[in-house]
């Protein structure tokens, strides 16, 4: 979702960053970014381990998700090209879920908010999961709600541990190459593109 659907990521960052200081600790934003596709409490709970910090990883939590909701239910834009390849999606007989390291709330802000709530048949978000991505449990969840086998699914992915989460799982990988996600290595992906314009159904069936 974040960084495919719409370009959320920088303001992921931002009200990380923020929700941080809030609590008396500051991470640079280049820490933030590589974590990118991680869920936010375990991003947080790696920081409080490699550092040595001390604070409430709860609070922080809380208040990024607060501020994180507040700006999605005002103002998100699709990527270019993501909607009108959806609905190709869906024409061409694909089933089509959601796998998010956001919160369910969050997702569904923004899925309303770009008028594509409908499209999807499932929502797996961090909630469901115990651990996750790069861990592939995220992705195989999803393809069990879907009903299908992990192998029969394609992932649009744009983090690297997104791509390491889908690979792992056993699922083909197309990734986004979105500027606005940080400088993310995605050479385990089976195709990597640079918008979605020219991304066509035949391409994902061959992959």
């Amino acid at each position: 979702m974040d960084g495919v659907l719409a370009n959320t990521m920088p303001i992921h960052f931002q009200t990380q960053h923020q929700a941080l200081k809030e609590v008396g600790i500051d991470i640079a934003m280049s820490e933030i970014e590589a974590n990118a596709g991680v869920p936010t409490k375990e991003m947080y709970q790696k920081f409080k381990e490699e550092k040595g910090l001390d604070f409430d990883i709860e609070k922080a939590f809380q208040r990024k998700i607060f501020l994180v909701n507040s700006f999605f239910r005002k103002e998100v834009e699709p990527i270019p090209g993501v909607v009108d390849l959806i609905n190709q999606i869906q024409k061409a007989g694909f089933k089509i879920g959601l796998a998010t390291s956001s919160p369910r709330e969050t997702a569904e802000i923004i899925l309303k908010t770009i008028r594509i709530h409908h499209y999807f048949e499932i929502i797996t978000s961090f909630e469901d999961i115990t651990k996750g991505k790069p861990d592939p449990e995220i992705f195989l969840l999803a393809a069990k709600k879907l009903g299908v086998n992990p192998e029969e699914c394609v992932v649009v992915e744009d983090t690297r541990a997104g791509v390491t989460s889908a690979k792992a799982a056993g699922l083909k990988c197309v990734a986004f190459r979105n500027h606005h996600s940080g400088n993310q290595d995605l050479s385990q992906a089976d195709l990597v593109i640079e918008n979605f314009e020219n991304l066509e159904i035949d391409q994902i069936k061959n992959l």
